[in-house]
């Protein structure tokens, strides 16, 4: 799952989408349910933010430049 949200991410940056991209490394619980729900929870304050600047018509930030440094 993880090397499929990079993979979209590098696609979007490759067309010259603005693409904020985050990973969350979690340990492979072996559980759907557990390893789809985990990152929802621990990532919702930034979805939020993000968010929020969207709806203030804050202009996009983009971690292209960087993408290729992350995991």
């Amino acid at each position: 799952m993880h090397a499929q949200a990079r993979q979209l991410a590098v696609a979007w940056c490759s067309m010259g989408a603005d693409v904020t991209y985050k990973p969350v490394a979690l340990p492979d619980l072996g559980r759907t349910l557990i390893n789809r729900f985990t990152p929802l929870l621990t990532d919702q304050s930034d979805a939020i933010s993000w968010l929020t600047d969207h709806l203030d018509t804050r202009p996009a930030t983009s971690d292209c430049a960087g993408l290729p440094k992350l995991p």
